[in-house]
């Protein structure tokens, strides 16, 4: 049986949605379900203080990189 590793996070209204689904669906498909919480909090925390520091090794256009994280941590 394949397996479905279904990353979410715990207050997300994005992810409530799809984890009420996701299990009836991957049984549907004979798929099984890896459940693998993740904390949206500390990623974003960690992106700011690299934004501070200077460190731009992700070669992103930083002008770009602001918004996009602004964005992700409203979510």
């Amino acid at each position: 049986m394949s397996q479905l590793d279904f990353w979410f996070e715990f207050g997300s209204t994005y992810s409530y949605p799809a984890a009420m689904r996701i299990e009836s669906v991957a049984e549907s498909e004979g798929v099984s379900v890896a459940w693998r919480p993740f904390l949206l909090g500390p990623i974003c925390r960690a992106q700011v203080m690299r934004q501070r520091l200077g460190d731009r090794s992700s070669g992103q256009n930083p002008s770009r990189e602001r918004p996009c994280l602004k964005r992700l941590c409203m979510l």
